[in-house]
């Protein structure tokens, strides 16, 4: 009878012992976090991380539900961002400048660093021969006081020509500077290399400048969070990054699949698409660390493109604390 007994109760606890295990077995290691994420607009290349990482569960695996938005604009994203409609942003490094002038955000990763991916168009019929051929004419841009205003500039006092050895006209969209160019009221207009892609197959545009050629350390993108977010919330920061990361790593190992996901994005044709991702998969940071060669051109072209009176402590602005990397 003891017997019995005995195994009686040695068969009820291996019995419990295999329902705990079987129960522990799919339960997911932590429980998912919704988290906002915005870009800032929809289409480019360098945003496109988020998308593949939710493609490919890069995000899921992270124990993070993305609830994904887009963008008119930088300003719109931070206003979503201040406004904690949005908890995390995805941007270009000029957004920095939104911390600086009391954002209540933090860049937590630079996403996009080195050679800056834009390009200067002309007509496919423009006298422009040469570099040269540039000094003292009228350049398009978007908006005063951009990163795309001030490539112009920048090339002019590269070129020893001074900061306004190249005028500019901020015109806006590429609709309006595409007209004005066409009616020789621009000698030509800046832009991201995939719209000058589109543009150049239509034959519309020929690609006149290459500005990676010339300005080759600035922080071309970075991913922003509250700093609400990151008081309250930090591990999910960390997850989302770690994510992030994750897909950049699986972009670079898979080129097809990246292409056939980013395309429809982007809203390009295929080669197009192919195009961008041959020029700029290069881009992206592994880390997300903030070169110091990259913030000191960032903290000169705050200035000079009148973004801010005067250059800003770099420090304040961004955050390694929470790349993959910091814990190591």
């Amino acid at each position: 009878m003891k017997l019995r007994e005995s195994t009686c109760w040695s068969l009820v606890s291996w019995g419990a012992v295999f329902i705990v295990a079987a129960l522990l077995s799919i339960a997911p290691a932590r429980s998912d976090t919704s988290l906002r994420v915005a870009k800032a607009v929809a289409y480019p290349f360098a945003y496109t991380p988020v998308d593949v990482g939710i493609a490919t569960g890069a995000f899921q695996k992270e124990g993070l539900e993305i609830e994904l938005s887009t963008f008119t604009g930088a300003p719109k994203m931070q206003q979503g961002l201040a406004s904690d409609s949005v908890d995390i942003g995805i941007g270009g490094g000029t957004d920095m400048g939104f911390v600086a002038k009391g954002a209540p955000v933090l860049a937590i990763a630079a996403t996009n660093v080195g050679p800056v991916p834009l390009v200067l168009l002309v007509t496919p019929s423009s006298p422009l021969k040469t570099v040269a051929d540039l000094k003292g004419k009228t350049i398009g841009t978007s908006t005063p006081g951009s990163i795309i205003e001030w490539m112009p500039r920048e090339l002019s006092r590269i070129e020893g020509w001074g900061r306004d050895g190249i005028k500019t006209a901020s015109v806006g969209d590429i609709a309006a500077m595409l007209q004005a160019i066409k009616t020789n009221q621009l000698d030509g207009f800046v832009t991201d290399v995939t719209t000058g892609y589109r543009l150049e197959a239509a034959g519309e545009v020929r690609f006149f400048v290459h500005f990676s050629d010339y300005v080759k350390d600035l922080i071309n993108g970075c991913i922003y969070a509250r700093k609400e977010l990151l008081k309250t919330n930090p591990d999910a920061a960390r997850r989302f990054l770690a994510g992030w990361f994750d897909a950049v790593a699986y972009m670079r190992a898979h080129r097809d699949e990246t292409i056939k996901i980013a395309q429809p994005i982007m809203n390009v044709s295929p080669e197009i698409a192919a195009r961008t991702y041959d020029e700029l998969i290069g881009a992206f940071s592994p880390d997300g660390r903030f070169p110091a060669s990259g913030l000191k051109s960032m903290a000169r072209m705050f200035v000079e493109s009148g973004s801010l009176p005067q250059e800003p402590v770099m420090s304040d602005l961004y955050t390694e604390a929470y790349l993959p990397s910091a814990g190591k």
